[in-house]
């Protein structure tokens, strides 16, 4: 069972920068990307928000937004 915790900010993929070729997957600690055959997703459940996969990206397609600015 996922441990619940108070997130500050989610980690956002943006699929038009996104080329799929995985340099975020091995840097991710608690292995909260997950690679698919056209796109990344990030389970903000499991991140802990070390933010090891934003400067890994060589296109810039994740990026940190606050929860607070997240629309549901």
């Amino acid at each position: 069972m996922k441990k619940t915790r108070q997130s500050h900010v989610l980690i956002m993929v943006n699929r038009d920068r996104c080329g799929v070729c995985g340099c975020c997957v091995p840097v991710c600690p608690p292995d909260a990307i997950t690679l698919h055959d056209a796109y990344l997703e990030v389970d903000n459940e499991t991140c802990t928000e070390c933010m090891k996969c934003i400067p890994v990206c060589p296109t810039n397609a994740l990026y940190e937004v606050p929860v607070e600015a997240v629309v549901v």
